[in-house]
């Protein structure tokens, strides 16, 4: 083919570009009439881009909704961590980093309380409302970059990182379902579907799939009108478009199914009235998605704010995400271990207090090929294991080598500790042996000093390993009731910042 034919984009470049100026776009129609309800938008409906308005902002500035989707993508392309995507978020909060014209306006409720309890020190993954009524639609308007980060991973890993997310500033599960959807009908766009045709995907996988992620039945019972099939059939009277999140997403696909250009989707999306931004930007990054961006209207594009600013992080996004293949590794010689690399193993304490417990889950590991064992727990913290490893070792012909590195529970290692186990780490790797990282729990002291590992040894940015730590995590037994590791918040940024 000649060179002058080649389209100038990966496809999913094309689709990252049109998926976040899409949001943009859909929330730039929206900000001038926001709050205005369905009445006034029928008297003097929505057609093309307005200036000032509710917000007195000119003519293609976008808000929160637009400013937050840009600080999840961002913290896609450097390389995923919850705490990076919450030091953006607090950035974009106290800077006006990612804004439009350097002002912060139009923060929910919701939103800004979690952005308080970020700054008196909460966890990312716990800075968000728990409670029935901290379900408004400010997780769901800012996912949309996630449905490119790691697309084929497991079901249940890609929920778990969909939560997370949520949890940032919406804790509450209905948020998180709702956010899950709108990405499944993101992913069947991105396949190539057409609306109809990946909305009758999502309706006859989604029930089963929610089920298999245990979510209560009577939060998927909210979901029934959503999944019934028969959303095309709604009237608009029927349609709601309050900041409900259930509320939002219906009307998003309501339109998306309704209409057959981006023009048409997101100006019936806008002219709903009431939350017109939020509306917008969410039908707007579906309609992207399904009509590209040649299909966004070119004098829409061209007063946009921070364009070309925006279509150079979803570059950023699509390398990244293009380059975020998940690794393979060995089977996993125990339930709550994983693999850091195909040579180093994380896992909890491998002794019991019952003997015949322990021998079992040390045979197990040295029939796994550990031969080193990095202790991280402190003396008297535990039943010791080594003279029992010893004999197990001797029973299978084996050579092993155990190592101390006491580190206080919940704390992080000194300079002197850290620095030490890394070596004989690397050391033993080069020897060619597999090791066994633990603590007790093998969450926060194993996690910090693996995470370190990975930055040192496997040139992995901080924020890089945590995310891969994050992936691993997904498949350890007890992830379901711990969410993460590293456990604390100083454990995450002793990972994040290290060198």
């Amino acid at each position: 083919m000649n060179a002058a034919f080649l389209p100038p984009y990966s496809p999913l470049e094309s689709t990252c570009r049109a998926a976040l100026l899409g949001v943009a776009v859909g929330d730039a129609l929206g900000v001038p009439v926001e709050f205005q309800n369905r009445e006034m938008r029928r008297a003097d409906p929505v057609v093309s881009m307005r200036g000032y308005g509710t917000h007195h902002q000119p003519m293609g500035t976008w808000s929160d909704d637009t400013s937050l989707t840009l600080c999840l993508a961002e913290a896609l392309a450097s390389g995923y961590s919850a705490l990076r995507l919450a030091l953006n978020v607090q950035r974009w909060y106290r800077e006006a980093w990612w804004t439009a014209h350097q002002q912060v306006f139009d923060i929910g409720i919701t939103t800004r309380e979690a952005l308080h309890r970020l700054e008196r020190g909460s966890d990312p993954v716990n800075a968000g409302g728990k409670d029935e009524w901290s379900n408004g639609n400010g997780a769901l308007m800012r996912i949309l970059p996630l449905v490119f980060y790691q697309a084929e991973a497991p079901i249940a890993e890609r929920f778990q990182r969909i939560q997370e997310v949520s949890a940032l500033t919406h804790g509450h599960i209905r948020s998180a379902v709702a956010c899950w959807l709108y990405l499944e009908m993101a992913r069947a766009l991105q396949a190539g579907l057409a609306p109809p045709a990946a909305y009758a995907q999502l309706c006859q996988q989604a029930p089963s799939q929610l089920q298999q992620l245990r979510i209560p039945a009577s939060e998927m019972a909210l979901f029934e009108r959503v999944l019934s099939g028969r959303l095309y059939d709604l009237a608009e009277a029927d349609i709601s478009s309050s900041g409900y999140v259930l509320h939002t997403l219906e009307a998003a696909l309501w339109c998306l199914l309704h209409h057959e250009t981006f023009a048409e989707t997101v100006l019936a999306a806008v002219n709903l009235g009431d939350d017109t931004d939020t509306t917008g930007a969410v039908a707007g990054g579906l309609a992207g998605m399904c009509y590209g961006e040649t299909g966004i209207p070119s004098e829409w594009l061209a007063v946009v704010a921070r364009r070309a600013d925006i279509e150079n992080l979803a570059s950023r996004l699509a390398h990244s995400c293009a380059t975020a293949a998940p690794e393979t590794y060995p089977a996993k010689p125990l339930p709550n271990s994983y693999w850091a690399t195909p040579t180093v193993l994380a896992c909890e304490y491998p002794g019991d207090r019952n003997v015949e417990t322990a021998r079992n889950k040390l045979a197990r590991l040295l029939n796994a090929g550990i031969t080193d064992f990095f202790d991280l727990t402190e003396a008297g913290e535990l039943i010791p294991y080594e003279s029992l490893l010893q004999e197990v070792a001797t029973a299978h012909g084996q050579e092993i080598y155990y190592h101390r590195f006491p580190i206080k529970d919940a704390d992080v290692p000194s300079s002197a500790i850290l620095e030490s186990v890394l070596a004989e780490l690397a050391m033993s790797v080069a020897a060619g042996r597999k090791a066994a990282v633990h603590c007790w729990g093998g969450v926060g002291r194993t996690g910090t000093v693996v995470g370190c590992y990975l930055v040192r040894q496997q040139k992995l940015s901080g924020p890089a390993a945590l995310a891969l730590i994050a992936r691993q995590w997904q498949g350890v037994e007890k992830s379901h009731r711990i969410p993460r590791s590293p456990e604390t918040a100083a454990q995450w940024r002793l990972v994040e910042s290290f060198k």
